[in-house]
């Protein structure tokens, strides 16, 4: 039996050279042996019987693939840990077409891997933004192309100077009536969005909080309105360069998640069209540019609140690489 690291020679290993005494997998059977329960009863009581059926019927299947061999992960300098990322969401993408995976489905297999990447808030927070806040029109000119893989997105939400504190977010977006569009700013260092998950190189799109400003008010002064998700393009989905006014950044190799390309940007005078706010339960008149609030506030950042509740639970690790 030979073993070869990457650019080294090739290490002999002596046959039979195996470990002395009783092996850990069989230590652990002779424990296990001895309780009082049933393992399997326990297993069945804490995960139920679906979770149990799912997760027997996908492991076999991630296990056997090359695109999730992590054996070589610790050789890799960044460049080809990104893109063994990269191949790993690809074909996640497909086994769940080709096996007609559901959402549950996709979401073990990416417990089993514990392989985050840079689909990792396009799977999780951006599309779940889009589901939950987009009115008709807006699902089929962005969720279904999300859905898709048609275009990759982000959640650009924390800034190097806000992070759950929401209502301190500083980018802006000031509505003008005539031309019908928002304009999106960074008005400083700390209103940089940062730590954001797949904006360093892969996605195009990201939904984007801002604070809402519409020209309502006393003789058509600006009103600020509270922080809103925008759908803003950030790059050209064929040649991948930058669109205008987008400033984007990797910010670099980071002691975890060395597969994701965490980013940071800043926006200078970015306009986007009156579509790309997403308003299910929020709406800027195109006309005048009067607004009218959501029932409750709460509704028009509900994906904030998410990642909120998720930031103090427990969760998989490939929805916490940023947003």
């Amino acid at each position: 039996m030979s073993y070869q690291p990457p650019s080294s020679v090739p290490v002999e290993i002596p046959d039979g050279f195996k470990p002395l005494g009783t092996s850990g997998s069989r230590l652990l059977e002779i424990e296990r042996s001895k309780a009082s329960f049933s393992p399997a009863d326990l297993e069945k009581y804490i995960y139920g019987d679906a979770a149990i059926e799912r997760r027997n019927r996908i492991l076999p299947v991630v296990e056997n693939e090359p695109a999730f061999d992590k054996s070589q992960i610790h050789y890799m300098d960044r460049g080809a840990k990104y893109r063994h990322g990269l191949a790993k969401e690809k074909r996640l993408v497909q086994l769940t077409r080709e096996l007609g995976w559901t959402a549950e489905d996709v979401r073990t297999a990416e417990e089993l891997l514990d392989m985050p990447a840079a689909f990792g808030l396009h799977n999780s927070m951006f599309l779940k933004t889009l589901r939950a806040q987009s009115t008709d029109e807006q699902r089929e000119l962005f969720l279904k192309p999300a859905e898709n893989y048609e275009i990759i997105g982000c959640y650009a939400q924390t800034e190097l100077g806000h992070g759950s504190n929401v209502q301190g977010l500083e980018t802006t977006a000031v509505y003008k009536p005539e031309s019908k569009s928002f304009v999106i700013n960074t008005p400083g260092m700390s209103s940089m969005k940062w730590w954001i998950g797949g904006l360093g190189r892969t996605a195009d799109h990201a939904v984007v909080m801002a604070q809402l400003y519409t020209p309502d008010g006393k003789n058509g002064s600006l009103v600020r309105r509270g922080p809103y998700p925008f759908v803003v393009p950030l790059r050209d989905r064929k040649t991948r360069e930058l669109l205008p006014g987008r400033t984007i950044m990797d910010i670099g190799p980071k002691a975890g998640y060395p597969m994701t390309d965490n980013g940071t940007a800043i926006f200078n005078n970015v306009e986007i069209p009156h579509v790309n706010f997403l308003a299910k339960f929020a709406s800027v008149d195109p006309e005048s540019g009067r607004f009218s609030k959501p029932p409750h506030d709460k509704l028009a950042y509900g994906t904030m609140i998410y990642i909120v509740r998720l930031e103090d639970h427990a969760r998989p690790s490939h929805e916490m690489s940023g947003g």
